[in-house]
């Protein structure tokens, strides 16, 4: 799930005073918290978006799109979005985003042999460390296993929170 996106043209208006030239602006889904709805307004230098750089500066606003100036909602509201971007985020960077399928796995698998056939011809011309390699390299795979494992158990427990939250956040 996406979670940032272009503000609309209204919102880009209110926002332009706390803009830099040489930043961008998203901002997130919004939240409900004590009742209200708030969104993060993140500002990304605009030569570093594909680069994976945290945000320059950050702010929140509410459901009337007015700036949140209360210092503790705001931590508060840092603390959800901090945790909402990494656990429901599905871009680049994001835990979801290590998740792989049945076919990279295997590929990856695959990929693993090859480089142990490939070390066993090394270590015939230089087979100090070597085994040390060879090792690590034996053991990839199944650890790449259990990691996807328990992040499809994890992915499972998020899907299963957001549906208990659409039912609070429609009662």
């Amino acid at each position: 799930m996406k979670l940032y996106d272009k503000p609309s043209k209204e919102l880009m208006d209110k926002l332009l005073p706390y803009k830099k030239s040489i930043e961008n602006i998203e901002v997130s889904k919004p939240i409900s918290h004590n009742r209200k709805l708030y969104r993060e307004v993140i500002f990304i230098k605009k030569f570093t978006k594909n680069l994976s750089v945290e945000p320059e500066n950050y702010m929140y606003i509410d459901e009337d799109d007015n700036v949140v100036e209360d210092r503790i909602l705001c931590e508060r509201l840092a603390r959800i979005f901090y945790y909402m971007d990494i656990y429901l985020n599905e871009e680049k960077g994001s835990i979801l985003a290590a998740l792989q399928d049945e076919a990279d796995i295997n590929k990856d698998k695959n990929d693993y042999e090859s480089v142990l056939e490939g070390l066993e011809i090394i270590k015939k011309g230089h087979p100090k460390n070597i085994d040390k390699v060879t090792y690590i390299i034996e053991r990839l795979p199944s650890l790449r296993m259990k990691t996807n494992e328990k992040l499809k158990k994890l992915k499972e427990v998020i899907e299963e929170e957001k549906k208990k939250m659409n039912i609070l956040m429609k009662e």
